[in-house]
């Protein structure tokens, strides 16, 4: 079936969906709302929000606050076939945002996972494809009778992320790295489903370098909002020096010291915008560099129309969804090929370099202009109108109709092996 035929095909020849997430991942939301839409959803199943919810409704009449608010309500709360479990998951998750009480709490990440996976696996799941997550989907693999289970790939093979860790810092990066434990698991979770879907070629060959048959993967570049990320500015910015932006979290995963060794003797401004895993990092940065918080869509959208290119330094990274966020932005980008998305950078719409290395990226930074406003429009016209039709470059639409289009293609395998 082509991406097309699945717009029109009757729902009663395709597939039922159930989506199991630990938290409320991007494409797993985007593509619940399309199931939705279609008559295909039977149940998304995440953790209880009650308590991000009820703080949100307190943060709207804080000053200064909706941006959080925005950001705990996050998710598919409008969809009908929601199912929210385990109150007590939503309490572990808050606990994993506060170091000290981590660490009381013995609350881990994984654990959190593992807790909510043995939950959902006690729900019926009697859907044609169940869609999990890693580290988060071993037991719901197991009790379901789905005629497809399908791994959605969100993360690097762990096996890869950790060799591409220690290639890069040696131990410095070993609270990053994964743990056999969890490397035990999600080759558990691979070999339980029927099918792993990937956003990226990066990720594709990460399986393929570690046994996972090829005939048993669908590769499908995630989508992007082309309205929440767009053009915004109609004024030129009066600036004697460019300005660039990274987003994403403050980790060596992202390649954050590469980054910070690059910019420092550079003539231009860098703000990193996301969450801080490595805190040292931050420690003695450059004085042209400055740390923002984590953002809502809105207020990232306004930060990359005040930039003239993005950067993304990352040494292993499954894909970077807001490398598209900032081409639809109409900025340029300089992405390492450490970045799944970096395949995505033909012609003029980026420049990518070697992950690592400092020479490279800090030449790529210091050839960034002031960027007009008419050229951020012809960037972001130029971007937009590849989505869709480009077969890499997705919408969120297209995205869900590529990969249910994917898996039906792929059940009709099943069925004749």
């Amino acid at each position: 079936m082509t991406p097309q035929s699945e717009a029109t095909a009757s729902p009663s020849v395709l597939p039922s969906f159930s989506l199991v997430a630990p938290y409320p991942e991007g494409a797993i939301v985007k593509l619940a709302g399309h199931l939705s839409e279609k008559g295909l959803l039977d149940q998304v199943v995440l953790p209880s929000r009650v308590f991000a919810r009820t703080v949100a409704r307190i943060l709207d009449v804080a000053p200064g606050q909706k941006d959080r608010a925005r950001r705990l309500r996050r998710g598919p709360s409008d969809l009908p076939e929601l199912k929210e479990i385990g109150p007590s998951l939503e309490l572990r998750r808050q606990l994993l945002r506060v170091p000290i009480a981590r660490r009381l709490a013995g609350v881990s990440m994984e654990a959190n996972k593992r807790k909510f996976d043995l939950e959902a696996s006690r729900l019926s799941l009697d859907s044609d494809v169940v869609i999990g997550m890693p580290g988060a989907c071993l037991q719901t693999f197991t009790s379901t009778n789905a005629r497809m289970r399908v791994f959605h790939e969100v993360d690097a093979h762990p096996v890869a992320r950790n060799a591409a860790l220690k290639a890069a810092y040696g131990k410095a990066a070993a609270a990053e790295m994964a743990s056999d434990l969890q490397i035990e698991r999600i080759e558990s979770e691979l070999e339980a489903a029927d099918l792993i879907l990937t956003p990226s070629a990066l990720v594709s060959r990460q399986m393929s370098a570690n046994g996972v048959p090829s005939g048993k993967v669908l590769e499908v570049p995630y989508g992007v909002d082309l309205t929440a990320f767009r053009p915004t500015r109609t004024d030129d910015r009066r600036a004697k020096r460019p300005r660039l932006i990274y987003v994403g979290q403050i980790s060596y995963r992202k390649g954050v010291p590469f980054l910070l060794d690059a910019v420092k003797t550079l003539s231009i401004d860098l703000t990193m915008v996301g969450p801080v895993i490595a805190k040292e990092l931050l420690v003695g940065m450059p004085s042209n560099v400055q740390h923002v918080a984590t953002m809502s869509q809105a207020s990232l959208n306004v930060a990359l129309n005040g930039a003239d290119a993005f950067v993304i330094a990352s040494v292993e990274d499954n894909f970077a969804l807001v490398v598209l966020e900032a081409l639809a932005a109409g900025l340029p980008v300089i992405s390492t090929d450490g970045v799944g998305a970096s395949d995505l950078l033909t012609g003029d719409l980026g420049v990518v370099v070697p992950a690592g290395s400092v020479q490279h990226l800090r030449s790529a930074m210091s050839e960034v202009d002031v960027l007009t406003a008419e050229a951020r429009t012809t960037r972001s016209a130029a971007f937009r109108s590849r989505i869709g039709s480009d077969p890499v470059l997705n919408s969120w639409e297209s995205y869900s109709t590529r990969v249910i289009s994917g898996i039906v293609a792929k059940q009709a395998g099943h069925r004749k092996e």
